[in-house]
C-alpha cells in the first residue's frame, strides 16, 4: 500500500505514544483516521491534533481486550466509513513481574489486552479488509517478542504470542491482497513505562494484601522509569515514520530503532547464549539485576 489518500485507517492505542504519532502521520498522508483507545480524555487530545486536517476524525473509546467491544467497533466502521483499509493493532500495556510472584489475573489481563486484542481486531476487521482492492494489517509486537528479558514474563509472553500469530496470519493470507506486517519497537520514548507504574499502583490499591510483595518494587519505580526514558533512543514520531514506510514497502518485519536491530541480530547470531551476553552489558537502573 503506497497511496494512503482516502484510506480508512483504524489505529488502536491512539491516545498517546506511537499510536498518536501514527494517527497524525497517516492523516498527513491523506488517511481518514479512526482512533481507538480506552483513555477517552487523552483520545480527545489526539482528536484535537487531527482537527486541523480536511479529513473527518472518528474516535471510539473501546477496551480492545473485550471481544464484544472490538466486534461492535468493526461493525460501526463498516457501516459508517465503508470499512477499514488499514488496521494497526498497537494498543498494549507493560509492566515488570517474575512468574514466581505474578498473580494469575495480572498474567491474564496482559494476554487479554496485548495478545487477544490483536486476534479480536484481525478477526473482526478481516472481512472488510478482504473486500477492499488493497489493505494492510500491522500488529505491534516488541523487541521483547524476539528476546526474553527477566521480570517481564507477562509482557514478553504476550509479545512473543503476537509475533507467532502474525507469522501464521501472513501465511494464511499470502494469496490475498491483504498485506501483513509485524512491528518490533525497541526503546521508544512513550508513556508505556509510566503507564505500567500507574497500573501497578492501581492494582496494589485493589489488593492491599500484596503490599509486602509489591510495595518495595514500586519504591524504585520512578528511578526505573527515568532510566528507561534516558535509554529510549527512538521518538514516537520516528517509530511511526518507520512503520508507515514499512507499510509502503510491504515490509513483513519492521524493526524500530537501532537497539531493536542490534538485539535482533544478537538473538539470531547467539540463540543459545544471548541472555548471558545481554546480562553483562545491560544498563544499570533498568530493572532488577539478572
Amino acid at each position: 500500500m503506497d497511496d494512503f489518500k482516502g484510506k480508512v485507517a483504524v489505529v488502536t492505542g491512539a491516545a498517546s505514544g506511537i499510536g498518536r504519532a501514527l494517527a497524525l502521520q497517516l492523516t498527513q498522508e491523506g488517511c481518514v483516521p479512526v482512533v481507538v483507545d480506552l483513555d477517552g480524555e487523552r483520545l480527545k487530545e489526539t482528536c484535537g491534533l487531527l482537527a486541523g486536517y480536511s479529513q473527518p476524525v472518528i474516535s471510539h473509546v473501546v477496551d480492545v481486550g473485550n471481544r464484544g467491544q472490538v466486534f461492535t467497533l468493526a461493525e460501526r466502521v463498516a457501516r459508517e466509513q465503508g470499512g477499514a483499509d488499514l488496521l494497526i493493532n498497537n494498543a498494549g500495556i507493560s509492566g515488570m513481574a517474575s512468574f514466581v510472584d505474578i498473580p494469575m489475573e495480572v498474567m491474564e489481563r496482559f494476554m487479554q489486552v496485548n495478545f487477544w486484542s490483536v486476534v479480536y481486531g484481525c478477526k473482526a476487521f478481516l472481512p472488510q479488509l478482504l473486500a477492499k482492492p488493497e489493505a494492510h494489517i500491522v500488529n505491534v509486537s516488541s523487541i521483547e517478542g524476539i528476546i526474553a528479558l527477566p521480570y517481564k514474563v507477562a509482557y514478553a509472553s504476550s509479545k512473543f504470542a503476537i509475533r507467532g500469530f502474525t507469522e501464521v496470519l501472513r501465511m494464511d493470507l499470502r494469496h490475498t491482497h491483504v498485506g501483513i506486517s509485524c512491528a518490533f519497537p525497541g526503546g521508544v520514548k512513550t508513556n508505556i513505562a509510566r503507564n505500567a507504574v500507574r497500573i501497578a499502583e492501581k492494582y496494589l490499591e485493589e489488593h492491599p494484601e500484596l503490599a509486602g510483595e509489591m510495595a518495595p518494587r514500586l519504591r524504585d519505580a520512578d528511578a526505573q522509569v527515568a532510566a528507561f526514558e534516558a535509554h529510549a533512543g527512538t521518538s514516537a514520531e520516528d517509530a511511526a515514520r518507520l512503520m508507515v514506510d514499512g507499510i509502503k514497502r510491504k515490509q513483513w518485519r519492521i524493526l524500530i530503532g537501532q537497539d531493536a536491530v542490534g538485539m535482533d541480530e544478537l538473538q539470531r547470531s547467539h540463540p543459545e547464549d544471548y541472555q548471558e551476553i545481554l546480562s553483562a552489558i545491560w544498563p544499570k537502573g533498568l530493572g532488577p539485576e539478572w
